[in-house]
């Protein structure tokens, strides 16, 4: 009777020893500031964000009746939910969950300090704000012409006088850097334009500034890779292509003439007939992918009915992996309305006098 006792005692008191073990030793980790509990987020505090998609625009012509569709397909939904939290948190240093409710609803869990382990930072409020910008931003691909100096001189002039007036105008100045720290494109002109090409005149024209990908700058050799030599030259198998521009002296020389009186703002370059614009990177909440960027590299645009093309269902835009002279491409096709805004853009731009080219 006696043995059978101290079995049990041993039963239950081991258990609870050990626990009392793992709790105290979670206290003193938090209590040194290391990964303690992994708190819920209902203990911990956070903030959980609740998307629904807009079925409307599911439904299909000639359909009124929105129960018809319900919502996205379970595979749908979920590659959506994997997008986002790509978006949001790509190498997953916040902890943060994206997960499907049903097939019409989002769920994003954003935790803050005390429900994260394993060295993961908590979300502030300003990543929570940044968050909810991240998701409202909408994959858009968008064919635009470049602004030249010889069709949009208009356009120009007026880029150059906004950057000139914020050397004097300390409200402009303040503009431009807002932008900045907010890691949004500069301020365009905000004048519409009556612009002519090739003997066709478009009245209702405005002008963008629009951010150079990653892959563009390293063509134009204005990434910190090129800060102390220029492109490597290209492989004998393809010696007839044009060497890649190197334009890094070029902006550098441009920032080191403002000797910073408005980097902030932007500094302008003309090359090549386009108009590019350079500013220092201060964005409040850079991502991950953003770490060690130092400036920020603009070119102007030019934005009409005839000189733009956003790709939209209407279209019927289908991509594919292809080869241009051994180097990887993207070919694509468009149906027949697309074709036709397509042609009507690039019939509209293409070479004049001569040979002048227009780039896309």
């Amino acid at each position: 009777m006696r043995r059978n006792f101290l079995l049990g005692l041993l039963i239950c008191l081991v258990p609870s020893v050990l626990s009392a073990v793992f709790v105290g030793l979670g206290f003193f980790r938090e209590s040194q500031g290391e990964a303690g509990f992994r708190r819920g987020i209902d203990l911990a505090g956070g903030t959980i964000l609740v998307y629904e998609v807009n079925t409307e625009k599911l439904k299909k012509p000639g359909q009124t009746d929105a129960t018809d569709a319900p919502g996205l397909s379970s595979e749908d939904i979920k590659k959506l939910a994997e997008s986002l939290k790509r978006r949001i948190d790509r190498n997953d240093l916040r902890n943060v969950i994206v997960r499907p409710v049903g097939t019409t609803r989002i769920e994003i869990i954003l935790p803050r300090t005390g429900s994260t382990s394993g060295g993961k930072v908590g979300s502030t409020e300003d990543f929570v704000q940044e968050t909810k910008a991240l998701v409202r931003q909408v994959g858009v691909l968008e064919f635009r012409i470049l602004a030249n100096g010889i069709d949009d001189s208009q356009g120009f002039a007026e880029a150059r006088s906004l950057i000139e007036k914020a050397k004097s105008d300390p409200r402009a100045k303040a503009d431009f850097e807002e932008q900045a720290r907010r890691g949004l494109p500069p301020t365009p002109p905000s004048a519409t334009y009556s612009v002519t090409v090739n003997g066709g005149t478009e009245p209702n024209t405005n002008y963008f500034w629009v951010e150079l990908g990653k892959s563009e700058r390293n063509g134009l050799g204005v990434s910190n890779l090129f800060a102390a030599e220029g492109p490597k030259p290209k492989s004998s198998a393809r010696r007839e292509d044009p060497q890649p521009a190197w334009y890094f002296p070029t902006f550098e020389a441009a920032r080191k003439a403002d000797a910073g009186a408005y980097a902030k703002a932007g500094v302008i370059v003309e090359l090549g007939n386009r108009l590019y614009l350079t500013r220092e990177f201060t964005k409040t909440t850079p991502s991950s992918d953003e770490a060690g960027k130092q400036f920020e590299y603009f070119v102007l645009t030019r934005v009409s009915p005839v000189d733009q093309m956003k790709v939209d269902r209407d279209v019927g835009l289908q991509a594919r992996a292809d080869q241009n002279k051994l180097e990887p491409a993207v070919a694509f096709s468009l149906n027949s309305t697309g074709g036709a805004r397509f042609g009507k853009m690039t019939e509209r731009n293409k070479p004049g006098e001569n040979s002048f080219q227009r780039q896309l």
